[in-house]
């Protein structure tokens, strides 16, 4: 595309890639862009303009996010570590962080010991703004296997890609009544994603109202969910639909593990495996362990194809056709 710099030397004019006529200024100082998709997400996503100017190589927060969630999803240790010591450089952000790790807690842990001092460290952290404590939590979510690895992971992963497809129109007391009547883990998830909207105190009154039995470890994880700042933990699927999944009965477990823990090396340039284009744009576009249900039914593939999950294995087209 053409683009040409305007008085301002940090500032260039580029043109739309999809509309002609039509085009947008980059401010390379600021790393902004006035087209709407840059506007609606900002600084959480680059657009394809300031990748183009920019080269694809501007590592901002959204980036290093990305980061962080592909090394916990790995279980890059020493990876995850340095992502996370570059997000907290961001004060205004901190929360945002704080918040990040509660959620990877769930969409890639199992351990419910492991989910509640996520919250937890999170809260305290997120108070006091504690870098020390998120360092300690993801050395803890990388020491216990991961749902690509785990055979209880594996089978919650297949129920959730399944949920998601098939979506029985329900409510929050239909969601009850479901749980109520025993129905199992499968068709629990199925009215969850019926719902029209949910968050996480929705869905704790939900499990209460049912009247099931939950175990202590439920139990817990209930109780300390209610205690968490709002801003933590008000409104997201990975929390939902293991509380649900459990109070289903659908057993889940994750044992310990030691992690992939290389050396983070001087000049350490963020991998391509960072830049899914879905939460971050740049780089060379590699969207294998982006958090869909599709991408993890693939990534076990990959996982029982080598033995192991790692971006310097290649994907066959049977891996990325797997499905359940």
């Amino acid at each position: 595309m053409v683009q040409k710099e305007l008085f301002d030397p940090d500032i260039v004019e580029v043109q739309s890639h999809t509309t002609p006529g039509v085009t947008y200024k980059v401010n390379k100082r600021e790393k902004t862009c006035t087209c709407m998709a840059f506007q609606k997400r900002g600084k959480w996503a680059l657009c394809k303009h300031l990748n183009q100017v920019l080269g694809g190589n501007v590592v901002n927060y959204a980036v290093l996010s990305s980061g962080l969630v592909k090394s916990l999803r790995l279980r890059r240790v020493t990876d995850a570590q340095w992502f996370l010591k570059e997000l907290w450089k961001d004060k205004k952000q901190r929360w945002r962080t704080c918040r990040r790790m509660v959620v990877n807690a769930f969409e890639d842990g199992l351990d419910v010991a492991t989910q509640i001092v996520a919250m937890q460290e999170a809260a305290g952290a997120y108070q006091e703004r504690v870098p020390e404590t998120m360092e300690y939590l993801v050395d803890l979510i990388c020491h216990r296997e991961n749902w690509w690895q785990s055979e209880s992971g594996q089978t919650y992963i297949h129920t959730g890609t399944l949920a998601e497809r098939v979506k029985a129109q329900s409510t929050p007391a239909g969601l009850s009544a479901i749980l109520k009547a025993g129905y199992g883990p499968q068709t629990t998830l199925n009215h969850y994603y019926g719902l029209k909207s949910s968050n996480v105190s929705m869905i704790l009154d939900a499990i209460d109202a049912s009247g099931v039995s939950v175990d202590d470890d439920l139990g817990a994880l209930m109780t300390v969910c209610r205690k968490m700042p709002t801003r933590l933990v008000k409104s997201d699927e990975n929390i939902e639909c293991q509380l649900l999944y459990r109070a289903a009965g659908g057993p889940l477990s994750a044992d310990p593990i030691e992690p992939y823990a290389k050396p983070v090396p001087d000049g350490f340039k963020v991998p391509d495996w960072v830049y899914d284009g879905m939460h971050c744009g740049g780089g060379k576009r590699d969207s294998r362990f982006a958090g869909t249900w599709r991408n993890m039914i693939r990534a076990i593939a990959a996982f029982q194809h080598y033995g192991r999950l790692d971006p310097a294995d290649i994907w066959t087209q049977e891996i990325w056709d797997a499905d359940v």
